[in-house]
């Protein structure tokens, strides 16, 4: 049986890449953000997982509002990634498929309706039991991308809510369905338009539900803002 290690949460921004290609991570604006990386890639040195399956939203690379799957799971041979318009170097493709290295499963985040927080939750549980039932001796890491609270456009552009945030994160440890009670809409509320990508978290954290009986937190890093976001890191090994 395979065996899942973990989990991973990290904030995505166009920006983070840029910097990272420029060089800024001890820039005085970006440095509160990537001091919190070092001891979760401890971890995964420690750990070496062979495969990880990622969470995260399309930001219309691949999926534009004709063609917005509620759910998609990648099973390419390879994966192409592209740059959303900063001017950052893509990468070399990286391989996905038999033998598994990555499987990217994506979440609608920008067409409605939305899924809400129970179901996003629910599909996590459903990939941590299809991780277990993998006859593999792999080791396996489950990775959200996105969020936390912002808004990018509207009346409330630049909207950030520091409070629900950290409750968000300390839930995820406690009280892993905490999040569940809230409607899609009541979730914007709370968080902004794209605030909603919390859902990623939620997926990652219900995969590991199925994995032991309880989590414990690595670390974690919280830090507003970058680029008008809420941005966050957090590693959880199952135990």
């Amino acid at each position: 049986m395979a065996q899942l290690i973990g989990g991973l949460g990290t904030s995505h921004i166009p920006a983070i890449g840029n910097a990272i290609h420029k060089g800024l991570q001890n820039d005085p604006y970006w440095k509160p953000f990537f001091d919190g990386f070092p001891p979760i890639r401890q971890w995964l040195g420690e750990k070496q997982p062979d495969v990880v399956v990622m969470f995260y939203n399309d930001h219309g690379l691949n999926f534009f509002l004709d063609k917005t799957p509620t759910f998609a799971v990648g099973a390419a041979a390879q994966y192409n990634n592209a740059d959303e318009g900063w001017g950052i170097p893509t990468l070399p493709p990286f391989s996905g498929d038999c033998p598994v290295t990555v499987v990217p499963v994506c979440i609608n985040t920008v067409q409605f309706p939305l899924p809400s927080a129970k179901r996003c939750y629910a599909l996590g549980k459903a990939v941590g039991q299809a991780i277990q039932s993998w006859d593999s001796d792999k080791k396996v890491a489950v990775i959200a991308s996105g969020g936390l609270s912002h808004q990018l456009d509207g009346e409330r552009a630049g909207f950030i809510n520091k409070a629900f945030d950290l409750q968000f994160i300390e839930s995820l440890t406690t009280n892993p369905e905490w999040a569940t009670q809230f409607s899609v809409h009541e979730l914007v509320e709370k968080t902004g338009t794209q605030g909603v990508e919390l859902l990623m978290w939620l997926a990652m954290r219900g995969a590991l539900a199925t994995a032991s009986a309880g989590v414990r937190r690595v670390h974690s890093n919280y830090h507003v803002p970058i680029s008008n976001t809420a941005t966050a890191v957090m590693a959880l090994e199952a135990v």
